[in-house]
């Protein structure tokens, strides 16, 4: 997911993508870690998404308080 399709979201949204995407990156670390997983690059990916949208979540704190 990139950061244009996160800087339109309200608080709420993000709350639950992170959700998600963080359930998704336990899935794929344990995939990897059983070597089950064939397209490692997905667990960067998801890593960043996260990333991407705690950035953006402190950004509305900051901005709200």
């Amino acid at each position: 997911m990139d950061f244009s399709e996160i800087k339109n979201k309200s608080e709420r949204e993000i709350l639950e993508l992170l959700a998600t995407e963080k359930k998704a990156l336990h899935g794929l670390t344990l995939e990897a870690r059983n070597r089950t997983l064939k397209q490692v690059h997905k667990v960067k990916l998801a890593r960043r998404t996260i990333a991407r949208l705690e950035m953006k979540r402190q950004a509305l704190i900051k901005a709200r308080g």
